[in-house]
C-alpha cells in the first residue's frame, strides 16, 4: 500500500514528476511514496539533499581544481609573451 502525503496543491503524479527532476531514481521515488508518514518523507527528502549537495561541491572541487590550472596557464602566457615583445 502507498501512503503519500503531499502538498495540498500537488497531486501524485505531480509529486512523482517533481521527486524525479530532483534526481529521484524510480526506486527512491517508490521508497518514499511508501514511507508511512511526513516526517518521514522530510528525512528522506533531507538526506537526498544532503547527497546531491556533496556532488555538487566535490563536482565545485573539480571546476576550482581546472581554474587554478587555467589561471597558471593564462599566467605563463603572459610572461612569455611580454619577453617577446
Amino acid at each position: 500500500m502507498i501512503n503519500i502525503f503531499y502538498h495540498k496543491d500537488m497531486d501524485e503524479s505531480r509529486l512523482r514528476r517533481n521527486l524525479k527532476d530532483a534526481g529521484c531514481a524510480k526506486k527512491m521515488i517508490e521508497e518514499y511514496c511508501a514511507l508511512p508518514d511526513k516526517k518521514s518523507q522530510q528525512l528522506f527528502l533531507r538526506k537526498h539533499r544532503a547527497c546531491l549537495l556533496d556532488i555538487l561541491h566535490a563536482d565545485q572541487y573539480k571546476i576550482d581544481c581546472l581554474d587554478h590550472l587555467l589561471y597558471l596557464l593564462d599566467k605563463e602566457t603572459k610572461e612569455d609573451e611580454g619577453c617577446l615583445g
